[in-house]
């Protein structure tokens, strides 16, 4: 939705027949935003059925997808608690070396 949708309506005459109605402007915005939101929960809901039912065809059922849901905070919180650089992890020492 962009800021010039009302002032166009009004030059054009299109908000006419909706100005003729016993309806405020107010309701009348509210009515275009909420069919914005609308109109752009459909597109993404949309998009993720269809990714996940390509997903799905491409990779047949997941398993352990709770791994994913417990690894999202874990790999949340390393991101806020450091720079976001892998820490330094130590190599065994191998008995030969």
């Amino acid at each position: 939705m962009g800021s010039t949708v009302f002032s166009d309506e009004y030059e054009a005459g299109t908000s006419d027949f909706w100005m003729t109605r016993p309806i405020s402007r107010t309701e009348h915005y509210i009515g275009k935003a909420l069919g914005g939101i609308t109109l752009i929960l459909t597109i993404i809901s949309a998009h993720t059925a269809f990714s996940v039912g390509i997903a799905w065809f491409v990779f047949g059922p997941q398993q352990r997808l709770d791994l994913l849901v417990t690894s999202l905070p874990a790999s949340h919180e390393s991101q806020r608690s450091g720079s976001g650089k892998p820490r330094n992890m130590q190599m065994p020492v191998s008995a030969h070396g």
